[in-house]
């Protein structure tokens, strides 16, 4: 063989295994998620940028709900509380129980213990890729919406690093 076909054989395999590594990653996430094994589940996660990209998500969305245009001293502390208020909502819903519970296509109370549910995690999922580096697997939940769970490429490693809730 000539050297151009191993250089073509080598660039043929790496983009294999970065076509491949998602789904892979999707695939080790739901059976962390079957096994109840919080160790599997987050060795597959960013939870650093994927709580900053939850509390960045919530916050816009309590914004967007508690819009003055007069921008009053009373709107403003609403809008500092709701911040405070969203952190700690991701605190406590990006856990692996969490995750799992989103998993399988259902809410997640952070007031209340997550009971998990019936449903397969991953069910009903869609996969696409956004760009070279990005992933979406898409989870419809009970009311017709999809959870968007998106992971990002880091060389041949791929992490879960954020998930778009369905606007309510």
């Amino acid at each position: 063989m000539k050297p151009r076909h191993y250089i073509a054989i080598a660039v043929l395999a790496v983009l294999g295994i970065i076509w491949v590594g998602p789904y892979y990653t999707v695939y080790q996430l739901k059976t962390g998620v079957k096994a109840n094994d919080a160790e599997a589940i987050a060795d597959q996660v960013d939870f650093t940028r994927l709580r900053q990209n939850l509390k960045d998500q919530l916050n816009a969305q309590a914004a967007n709900a508690v819009n003055d245009p007069n921008n009053s001293p009373a709107t403003a502390m609403v809008k500092g509380l709701t911040g405070l208020f969203a952190g700690a909502v991701v605190d406590r819903m990006v856990t692996p129980a969490g995750l799992a519970t989103m998993m399988r296509g259902q809410k997640v109370n952070p007031l209340k213990k997550s009971t998990g549910g019936t449903t397969e995690p991953f069910g009903k999922v869609r996969f696409r890729f956004n760009s070279f580096n990005t992933f979406s697997a898409y989870v419809p939940d009970k009311d017709g919406n999809e959870i968007r769970f998106v992971l990002t490429r880091d060389w041949f490693d791929w992490k879960l690093t954020n998930v778009i809730l369905p606007l309510e």
